[in-house]
């Protein structure tokens, strides 16, 4: 769970900076602010759907008895698992 935590974090790090270079800048104060906004708006939203899905998995695993039931808890995890990344097998 502390790695996924973290994963999500390097995410939203990344995201943040990839937001920052995906519009060319029009050289225009009221364009610039406009992207600004659409920018800041999408990487909101997006920010809060990571939020609610770690939400999710977060009362998962809290109501989880072992540690299947916590790999049930995050099943888009299931293909770093079955590369052998799962340390604790």
């Amino acid at each position: 769970m502390i790695k996924a935590f973290f994963v999500a974090i390097a995410m939203l790090a990344s995201t943040t900076a990839l937001a920052d270079q995906a519009q060319p800048q029009t050289g225009q104060k009221g364009d610039q602010a406009q992207n600004f906004q659409e920018r800041k708006q999408h990487l909101l939203e997006r920010m809060d759907q990571r939020i609610a899905a770690l939400q999710k998995a977060r009362g998962c695993v809290a109501q989880a008895q072992d540690r299947d039931a916590v790999k049930q808890c995050l099943p888009e995890h299931e293909g770093y698992r079955d590369r052998g990344h799962d340390r604790n097998q």
